[in-house]
Formats: structure tokens, C-alpha cells, sequence
């Protein structure tokens, strides 16, 4: 009777998340019935809860080896290994429980979809995503998840279909607007991926990436006064987020709204020196400055940011890198985003002890060569409009002379493939 009192009690408050409760309430089922198994299967599921998912692979694996034709147990175990990043072992519980189970589950097919997507079987993922839905064809999420992976291989017109599906499903639902929108964008469709971002906002005023992303789409579209309203509210929104004033920038130039232009970069650089940041980190906002100073005839200033452009292509950052992966390789991020930092601090430890740094260093440095040549050519023009043909003639000079080194260069890559080929 007190088992089934507290049994009871401990479900009504895991379905209410009120865990520590529930786990007390677990613990005197336990005491009172230690034989009975259930006590521990709920105890496992309020661990994965609270994210205790050692114990709750305790108290699931208990449950599995006292009763090893308990399916329930398995899809605990499976959830579990899924969230410490064990999509095999995952994979395999749930095959178990599928077999064990006397109803196929729509939620079993969607979450191995879900483990084989995770380990980059697609056509797995997608398969199962199907059976989930052809269960259940108001499963809104497994056409979500569909489509995400009909995106990751590049079907964009079955992934929009899914996505259209999800919507009718949950109208309301703004992340699937947003990725849809991601879908439109990747075809090119950029009138329909605006049309979704502008969706979002109407449902979801605030929302933290739709209005960016409009402002960066209308600015791709060619309709900068728009993107310029939208960067102008991003700003509000977001004052401390400075590459808005980058972008805002780039529209304004387009325009030929050189003026604003040159403001917004300044205030960038400003706010970048002041976070400490390199120049290397943004030395292309100088060209970009200087196209701008020029179209206004300031060109002592174009010139002088066409130099500073110059010179950071023209330094050897093999120190740098090396310095910047030694870092990375003893757990810095380098101020990244942890999706980004957590590959780059892979490679930094990858690469420790070779001449990485050195050969990325170069790879950049070859870069550098062909972007400088449209530097020179421009700095050249601003030497000319102030009328000093001699710096002129020599920054034409500079640009022809990496012209040759390139195209030599360039020359000889495509001989050695030749031979490789043949």
C-alpha cells in the first residue's frame, strides 16, 4: 500500500519536473518494495532530468539485467547514451527495445533518425524520419529533422516540402521559419527566405537572428535602403554587436552613400581597437574604406588605408598562427564561438610539434597576392587623381609584377597536375 502511495506520488511530481521530490518519493518506494523494479526505472528517468546521467545508466542497466525484456528500460538507456555522445551504444538500445516492444513507437524511428543523423548516416536518418511519420503524419518534429538532413545533402526542394509540412502543423512554430529560410536563401530564393524572416518577426518581434538575417538577405538582394532599416533596428536592439556597423557600412557604399559609409567603418575599427582585436582580424574593411574615401576625392586617406591594407597582406604571420595555435592547443579559444573553437582546438593539438603554421602562413600569404594586386591598382588611381604619376607608375609596376608571379605561379600548379593525372 505505501509502495503505491509513493509510486503515485513520485510520477505525479516528475510529470510536474518537481525532481528532488520525486527522487525522495522514489527512494521510500524503494524502501518500502526493493524487489519492485519500477521504482528504479522512474528513479532513471528523473536523473536523465537533472542531467545525472551516470546514475540513471545505473538505474536503467539494474532494471535491463533483473528484466531484460523490459523495452521501456532500454529507451532509457538509449536516451541516455545519446546525451554523453554515445550514439552506437544509443542505436543499439533502441534497436532492442523496438524488437521488444508489442506497438512500433513513433518516437523509437525518430530518435534513431535522430542517432544516425548525429553520426552522419543521412540515409538512415531520413528513412527513419519517414517511419516516424508514415505512424504518425502529424509529427511535425520528424518533418523538421527530414528536412534538415534532406539539407545537409543538398535536396533543398524536398527539405522546403518538409518544412512546409511542419508549419502547417505548428503555424507558429518560428525555428521552422527560420530554417526554411536558410533552405530558400541556399536556392537563391531570396524573396521567399525574406518572406519567411519576416514571418518570424510578425510572430516573434524580438527574435534574436530573423532580423539580421533579413537585413543580410536584402543587402544580397541588391535592396540596400531596406537592408539599412534593418541594420539600423539590429543596432538598437543590439548596440554592443559592432560587425553590424561593418555590414550597415557596405550597404550605405553601395548606395553611394560614401559618407555614412566611412562613419559606420570608422566606428567599427574603433570598437575593434578598443576590444583589443587585430588588424589582421578585419584588414579588409581598409580596402573597403578606401573605395569610399576615394568616391569622395579624399585621397590621402584612401591611400593611407590602401597602405595599412598592403602592408598587413605583406607580413609574415607564421609567428602569429603559431602562436594563436599554441594557444587553441593548451584550451584557448581565441575569443571563437565554442562550435567553431572546439574543431580549431582539435586541429591546434593535431597539429603540434609540424610546420602547420608555417604552410598556413604561406597559403595565406599566396592569398594576400592576389587581392593586393587590386590594392596596388587603386592606390595607383588615388596617386594619379592627386596628380604624383611617379607613385602611380610604381604601384601599376607592383600590381603587374605579382600579376607575372601569380600567373607563373599558377602555371606551375596546373603542369604538376597534368603530370600527376597522366
Amino acid at each position: 500500500m505505501f509502495y503505491e502511495v509513493f509510486m503515485n506520488q513520485a510520477e505525479a511530481l516528475y510529470l510536474e519536473k518537481r525532481y528532488d521530490e520525486a527522487l525522495a518519493a522514489l527512494q521510500q518506494a524503494i524502501s518500502h518494495a526493493p524487489d519492485e523494479l519500477m521504482p528504479y526505472f522512474f528513479r532513471g528517468l528523473v536523473y536523465h532530468e537533472k542531467d545525472f546521467l551516470d546514475h540513471a545508466m545505473a538505474d536503467f542497466s539494474y532494471v535491463i539485467e533483473e528484466n531484460p525484456d523490459f523495452p521501456g528500460a532500454y529507451r532509457g538507456r538509449a536516451t541516455t547514451h545519446a546525451a554523453k555522445g554515445d550514439y552506437g551504444l544509443a542505436i543499439a538500445d533502441i534497436n532492442t527495445a523496438m524488437r521488444l516492444a508489442p506497438k512500433k513507437a513513433p518516437l523509437d524511428y525518430f530518435h534513431r533518425g535522430r542517432w544516425c543523423d548525429r553520426q552522419g548516416n543521412l540515409d538512415e536518418a531520413i528513412a527513419d524520419y519517414g517511419k516516424a511519420i508514415k505512424l504518425d503524419p502529424k509529427f511535425a518534429a520528424a518533418f523538421l529533422m527530414r528536412a534538415n538532413a534532406y539539407c545537409e545533402i543538398e535536396k533543398f526542394d524536398l527539405a522546403i516540402a518538409d518544412y512546409t509540412r511542419a508549419i502547417a502543423l505548428e503555424p507558429q512554430d518560428t525555428e521552422t521559419y527560420f530554417y526554411r529560410h536558410l533552405a530558400y536563401r541556399d536556392k537563391k530564393n531570396y524573396h521567399a527566405a525574406i518572406s519567411d524572416l519576416s514571418k518570424i518577426l510578425e510572430l516573434e518581434p524580438g527574435h534574436e537572428d530573423a532580423l539580421h538575417a533579413r537585413a543580410d538577405l536584402h543587402a544580397k538582394s541588391g535592396d540596400h535602403a531596406l537592408a539599412i532599416a534593418d541594420y539600423d533596428a539590429d543596432i538598437s536592439r543590439d548596440p554592443e554587436n559592432y560587425h553590424i556597423y561593418r555590414e550597415r557600412a557596405d550597404s550605405y557604399a553601395a548606395l553611394g552613400d560614401h559618407a555614412h559609409a566611412i562613419a559606420d567603418y570608422g566606428k567599427f575599427l574603433e570598437v575593434a581597437t578598443q576590444r583589443g582585436d587585430s588588424k589582421h582580424m578585419h584588414e579588409t574593411i581598409y580596402r573597403d574604406r578606401a573605395a569610399s574615401y576615394a568616391a569622395l576625392g579624399a585621397h590621402d586617406l584612401a591611400i593611407a588605408d590602401l597602405t595599412t591594407f598592403i602592408e598587413l597582406g605583406e607580413t609574415d604571420r607564421t609567428n602569429e598562427f603559431q602562436t594563436r595555435m599554441t594557444e587553441l592547443a593548451e584550451g584557448g579559444n581565441d575569443g571563437m564561438e565554442p562550435l567553431l573553437a572546439a574543431p580549431m582546438q582539435a586541429m591546434a593539438k593535431a597539429t603540434q610539434g609540424t610546420d602547420f603554421a608555417a604552410a598556413f602562413a604561406a597559403m595565406v600569404g599566396e592569398g594576400n597576392q592576389y587581392r593586393n594586386i587590386e590594392a596596388y591598382r587603386l592606390r595607383a588611381a588615388s596617386h594619379r587623381a592627386k596628380g604624383d604619376e611617379t607613385a602611380a607608375a610604381a604601384d601599376t609596376a607592383k600590381a603587374t609584377e605579382l600579376e607575372v608571379l601569380v600567373e607563373e605561379r599558377d602555371r606551375a600548379r596546373r603542369a604538376a597536375k597534368n603530370k600527376r593525372d597522366h
